[in-house]
């Protein structure tokens, strides 16, 4: 079976009817005893059913309006959860993250909290200017950084329509610090610069044509 090293027990049940508390509870009990992978759990499972047999009969008695059986129920739930809660720790040690074994406990496996990646929104490039030297550009990547794990810049030699009179150069871009600077450009001639950001759910469309003359 696979092995997820983060699989965890679903804990959190305040809000679960009593009624479907004590279902949950009870199958619990008849999964743990029925399994071998369990073999000393650190709460008495005969105990456990005791409780859990009494909270039922106190669910029971407080449909006729008892207000000591309301407090014993509510006394008794507390103390279980408290039960249900050292089991949780000791099969999720047991099952070491396998899912198989951590279903025969009769618990649930809490969801991942893990957000799908979302697209990146279609970078622009927020300024280029000319370098130090004849025949350099400097070109500023994207600002929103946070999301942004690398960019791909690319230029190109344009007409003047701003078409590409060639191929694209592409340039892969990691460090975000400082502009970066493109040398062994053609002086006198008007280049298009693109950028397109990679995130965790893949790369954007390219941004569109910041054109500069280079000098």
């Amino acid at each position: 079976m696979p092995v997820y090293k983060d699989l965890k027990v679903k804990r959190g049940y305040s809000k679960t009817s009593h009624q479907d508390f004590w279902k949950f509870l009870l199958n619990v009990y008849q999964s743990m005893r029925k399994s071998l992978h369990f073999p000393k759990p650190p709460v008495d499972l005969a105990v456990f059913k005791q409780k859990i047999d009494k909270y039922w009969a106190l669910c029971s008695a407080t449909t006729g309006g008892a207000k000591v059986a309301f407090a014993q129920r509510d006394s008794l739930r507390y103390e279980l959860n408290k039960m249900f809660l050292l089991l949780a720790s000791y099969v999720e040690f047991q099952a070491d993250g396998d899912s198989a074994v951590l279903d025969e406990s009769g618990m649930e496996v809490q969801p991942s909290r893990r957000a799908t990646p979302q697209p990146l929104e279609r970078p622009r490039i927020p300024k280029a200017a000319h370098g130090d030297r004849s025949g350099e550009m400097k070109v500023w990547m994207p600002v929103s950084l946070r999301k942004i794990k690398a960019c791909e810049l690319r230029y190109a030699i344009v007409d003047d329509q701003g078409v590409p009179a060639g191929d694209w150069t592409e340039k892969p871009v990691g460090d975000f610090r400082g502009p970066v600077t493109i040398k062994n450009l053609k002086p006198g001639k008007r280049y298009a610069f693109q950028v397109r950001a990679i995130g965790a759910a893949g790369k954007t469309d390219w941004s569109e044509s910041l054109i500069k003359m280079c000098t």
